[in-house]
């Protein structure tokens, strides 16, 4: 199940104080949306509080994760739930190479898992943005024990014009997976002397209730559904890549780029994959293996 959290999101400057509070829809440029004559530029140098409250259910509480998710946010943003800190989100997460012809129609994605921080009835969202100067929430090191694996993305809910504005670019939303969370997605690449790779895809998982589950696995045309073992944390698939499509380690957006798929348990997320000898085994580096120390 997913909820999407688009209305209302009651909006209150932070800085000038003199602008009246108003609900907005999200996804939303802020210049468009927002009853002020204000340009982009002042807009940003503006810090902004979004609230939004949901009703949690039982039976939604009974799924083993629940994840907010976040993507296309403009800037530095703290997000809390019941008035915990969660998680910082950084735009600049999202300066990773995408074909030009993509961009920006696909947004980096920031989730978290906030069973824990949810209970029965009425529960408070809210999203801080703030200047990029300020100090940190959380430290970057300790958001999350999930790993650094591969950023997924996700299309963006907004038209070119309005994507390149300052605001949310896609709505936020609760998805709701009921026995499994994907912690964390590795892609390693191992290249043949004689023409063609592999494409190793690691998932790690953390099982919060036991069931018959299975994970598809989607990556060039190919497409591998694999049972998971609920005792183990981590399943693997391997593609063969006849005929890879190199990218440009110079030039990444003049290249095409591949695309891996993971549907497991109810979420589904979408990872850009860059293909070339040069680049390190782990993928989500994105450095040549000669940088590496």
């Amino acid at each position: 199940m997913e909820l999407t959290l688009s209305t209302p999101w009651q909006v209150s400057p932070l800085t000038d104080l003199s602008l009246p509070q108003l609900d907005m829809t999200l996804p939303a440029a802020f210049a468009l949306a927002l009853p002020y004559e204000l340009t982009d530029t002042e807009i940003a140098k503006q810090e902004w509080h979004l609230m939004h409250d949901v009703e949690m259910s039982e039976t939604m509480l009974s799924a083993g994760c629940i994840e907010l998710q976040l993507a296309g946010i403009s800037g530095y943003a703290e997000v809390r739930v019941n008035g915990v800190a969660v998680m910082d989100c950084d735009s600049a997460i999202e300066a990773l190479p995408i074909c030009q012809n993509e961009w920006p129609h696909y947004v980096s994605l920031q989730r978290k898992n906030i069973r824990s921080y949810l209970h029965q009835g009425g529960n408070r969202i809210e999203i801080l943005l703030l200047h990029d100067n300020d100090e940190w929430l959380i430290e970057p090191d300790v958001q999350d024990d999930a790993g650094h694996g591969l950023v997924p993305y996700r299309q963006c809910e907004l038209n070119d014009g309005e994507a390149a504005r300052f605001g949310i670019a896609t709505a936020p939303r609760l998805v709701f997976a009921p026995h499994v969370e994907l912690r964390q997605v590795d892609a390693e690449q191992i290249w043949h002397h004689g023409g063609g790779c592999e494409v190793k895809v690691t998932l790690h998982y953390q099982v919060h209730r036991p069931s018959l589950v299975s994970a598809a696995i989607k990556f060039d045309g190919m497409t591998y559904r694999v049972p998971l073992d609920m005792r183990s944390q981590q399943v693997s698939a391997l593609f063969q890549i006849e005929a890879p499509r190199a990218t440009s380690i110079q030039t990444p957006v003049q290249t095409p780029l591949y695309w891996l798929n993971i549907e497991l348990d109810n979420l589904s997320f979408d990872y850009p994959i860059t293909l070339n000898p040069a680049l390190c085994v782990t993928l989500n580096e994105l450095t040549p293996e000669s940088e590496r120390a």
